[in-house]
């Protein structure tokens, strides 16, 4: 693995965000409106669904990254919060399902993009923020 591709640096991570988002938007574009919006998975979530899902969490992230409670910034109840994250996951499907496909794109570019709140921009221009990152995926830092 060489030091672009490694998700302790900065870099790594920028390169891996965007590799995912430039994925994202491709396989986006060969889907119609009402694929995105009625054909489910085998757990009934849909295309919509799932990009609800990655907008809220990335919010959750950024939010971590300012020294913030990643639960607050996501708008999830203690109750649910300690339920774990099918419990989470349920209620930001339920949050965002009455929403437009349109509705729930803008969300996710508004956190993915170069608005000073998204993860990207954060990462490109934060440098600072990228001691988080060494925090293993398990620990409780991502859990505040």
């Amino acid at each position: 693995m060489n030091q672009a591709d490694n998700l302790t640096t900065r870099e790594g991570v920028m390169r891996q965000l965007e590799l995912g988002w430039n994925n994202l938007q491709t396989d986006l574009t060969a889907l119609t409106e009402e694929q995105q919006t009625h054909l489910k998975d085998a757990v009934g979530w849909t295309v919509k669904d799932h990009l609800s899902h990655l907008a809220i969490w990335e919010q959750g992230v950024l939010a971590l990254l300012e020294g913030k409670s990643k639960r607050e910034a996501m708008e999830i109840p203690p109750e649910i919060w300690e339920q774990g994250d099918d419990a989470i996951n349920a209620v930001i499907q339920v949050r965002y399902g009455d929403w437009s496909l349109a509705e729930v794109l803008r969300l996710l570019r508004k956190s993915r993009t170069g608005h000073p709140t998204s993860l990207c921009w954060q990462f490109r221009h934060e440098p600072s923020k990228k001691a988080a990152l060494r925090q293993p995926l398990h620990s409780k830092f991502w859990r505040r």
